[in-house]
This record gives structure tokens, C-alpha cells and sequence, in this order.
């Protein structure tokens, strides 16, 4: 549950800086399409770091 908090006040909030400050009022479409990028590197890191140990114990 937390997780999910964090994301939805986290994906919005990151989009309407990206808007504000890096592409402005027409680059909305931008700075949705970069959180993914932005937010899913750590993820994917993240994911091999968990799924190394969990495949040990097969």
C-alpha cells in the first residue's frame, strides 16, 4: 500500500515538473512519456537484485 501512495504522488507530481521546468506548457505528452524512463530504470535494477536470491531457493 505504501508503494502505491508513493506512486500516485510521486508519477503526477514528477510530470507536472518535468512540464513546468524542462518542457513547458506544450510538452506535456514529453514529460509523460519520460517517467517511465525516469521511475522504471530503478525498478528493473531493483527487480534483478530480488530475483537473484529468490531463484537460489528453487
Amino acid at each position: 500500500m505504501c508503494i502505491s501512495m508513493a506512486g500516485l504522488f510521486l508519477g503526477p507530481t514528477a510530470v507536472a515538473l518535468l512540464n513546468d521546468h524542462v518542457f513547458g506548457v506544450e510538452g506535456i505528452r514529453y514529460s509523460m512519456a519520460v517517467i517511465p524512463l525516469i521511475f522504471g530504470v530503478p525498478v528493473l535494477l531493483g527487480l534483478r537484485a530480488f530475483w537473484v536470491p529468490t531463484t537460489r531457493y528453487d
